[in-house]
């Protein structure tokens, strides 16, 4: 199982097999500090609708493709 860590450089996207982890369980995207953009890997503190843009989506659209509730918001537990 993939674990992404403090020591972990922000501005390394994840990527690869830990990437393709995430997709399986997108849950564990949702980290302390931040969220992991599951189309580029890029940590945010919570990804802004001008970066979802950049990928062809909304927030709303972004949440139904990787299975998040409506109602959920995307920031990092220590962030909202």
């Amino acid at each position: 199982m993939y674990e992404l860590t403090r020591e972990r450089d922000a501005s390394e996207p994840v990527v690869g097999e830990m990437l393709e982890a995430l997709w399986r369980d997108p849950r564990r995207a949702i980290l302390d500090e931040g969220i992991v953009c599951l189309v580029c890997g890029r940590i945010f503190r919570h990804p802004t609708n001008t970066h979802l843009a950049h990928h062809g989506l909304t927030s709303e659209r972004y949440k139904q493709s990787f299975g998040y509730n409506d109602g959920r918001s995307l920031m990092g537990r220590a962030v909202g």
